[in-house]
């Protein structure tokens, strides 16, 4: 959420296929309040980089603002640059403005899923999916849908799954950004570990039971039987893996 140069209006930053559904939400929860909400996809631009330097000179030269996104509490996903002036122009423009498919591969490398193919609305638990790590959870503050769950789970309960990197064998067709509807499981027991959410190119997320995971050397997807390669991101505190073993 941007409040630009003190304006009166928020935006909101949001995974395009999920604007429709983001916004159709909203309405239904203002109530009563004198608040207006619509679609400023057409009115602005965002472009990713891994440094503050290369946005903001695009920043100061143009109808720009430059912000950390607001995953970055480990400094993995980089700056935002929202632009109203030079949309179509930041990628060609912009030195470290990364594309599209870039950007899904760099993330993904990361361990984050976004958007609601990634998360289903509705199913998909926040712990599960690494929130409580990327600062979109909040433990102390008032009333949220979701919250006494949510809260429970962190203070008593533990998460045995979470969202994490994978890697293919073999690449699968450039940009084949989706939810995949296939299996990981142990080769070796055959037992099932978890569920492919996304994958982009060699990369992808899936999201896995954690137990034991370090010491599985041959984890395959169901049926394909395409030999994976899981990592535990390096930004993830340590008790998320050491917790999930006991």
């Amino acid at each position: 959420v941007y409040n630009l140069d003190g304006m009166e209006e928020l935006i909101l930053d949001v995974h395009k296929p999920s604007v429709e559904d983001v916004l159709r939400l909203l309405k239904r929860y203002k109530l009563r309040d004198k608040v207006t909400m619509h679609d400023a996809s057409d009115d602005f631009e965002v472009a990713v980089g891994t440094t503050r330097q290369g946005l903001q000179t695009l920043s100061d030269a143009r109808d720009a603002w430059c912000f950390s996104d607001p995953r970055s509490v480990f400094q993995g996903m980089g700056r935002n640059l929202l632009s109203s002036e030079c949309a179509g122009r930041l990628v060609t423009e912009g030195t470290m403005a990364r594309t599209c498919d870039r950007y899904s591969a760099g993330r993904m490398a990361l361990g984050i899923a976004e958007g609601d193919a990634e998360m289903r609305s509705g199913e998909a638990i926040p712990l599960e999916h690494n929130l409580d790590g990327l600062g979109a959870i909040s433990f102390t503050k008032g009333c949220y849908m979701g919250q006494e769950l949510t809260a429970r789970t962190h203070f008593q309960g533990t998460i045995r799954k979470r969202v994490a990197p994978i890697e293919f064998e073999a690449s699968a067709e450039d940009g084949a950004v989706g939810g995949q509807p296939e299996a990981l499981v142990d080769a070796s027991s055959g037992k099932s570990l978890g569920k492919v959410i996304a994958r982009h190119g060699r990369l992808g997320l899936g999201l896995i039971r954690l137990r034991g995971l370090m010491e599985k050397d041959d984890i395959r997807t169901k049926p394909s039987s395409e030999r994976v390669k899981v990592t535990i991101p390096s930004w993830w505190p340590s008790e998320w893996y050491e917790m999930a073993q006991l």
